[in-house]
């Protein structure tokens, strides 16, 4: 019974130091991305892979558009174009967590919020059409012919087998 109480301590002792590094590396990424935010807004970032910014208007949050491997960009916390470039005159993919300071406030959005893109210095505002979840091995609606180009934001949800679209049409504001 002893050697039972002490391992329970063990792994309690380790649950709580794996938290504590965690929160730390994730308050750490934390700060790289507002810093980097920061840099952007006054146009003094020398990253060649950031493509621009998007903010979500209803909560104010932003956050960069990089390029490069989307796996090792959404683990920093960031957005990730799917097609590597912003091009507002075809489809722009882009993908992140589903965290609280990247994407997980897509989760509460409506139809007719308000997405902003900025690119080279030039605003683009998008308004949501249309929200869906789809399973992650359905790639269909990434594939589809669209009547016009799109911005797609894609993000996990409670259900790893399960992933968030969010559709938005280009707007003249």
């Amino acid at each position: 019974m002893r050697g039972i109480k002490y391992i329970g301590c063990i792994i309690l002792i380790g649950v709580g130091i794996y938290t504590v590094l965690f929160f730390r590396e994730e308050t750490k990424k934390q700060e790289i991305k507002e810093k980097e935010i920061q840099l952007y807004e006054k146009k003094k970032i020398e990253d060649t892979d950031v493509l621009g910014m998007i903010e979500i208007v209803k909560t104010n949050k932003k956050s960069l558009i990089k390029k490069g491997n989307v796996n090792t960009i959404i683990a920093q916390n960031q957005v990730a174009s799917m097609t590597q470039n912003l091009d507002i005159k075809q489809t722009i993919f882009l993908a992140g967590h589903s965290i609280p300071s990247v994407f997980g406030d897509l989760h509460q959005s409506q139809i007719g919020d308000r997405i902003i893109l900025l690119i080279q210095e030039k605003v683009y505002h998008y308004t949501i059409e249309s929200i869906r979840t789809v399973r992650t091995d359905d790639f269909t609606p990434l594939e589809a012919e669209y009547k016009y180009p799109q911005l797609v934001l894609i993000t996990c949800t409670n259900r790893s087998s399960i992933r968030l679209l969010v559709f938005a049409k280009l707007t003249d504001d």
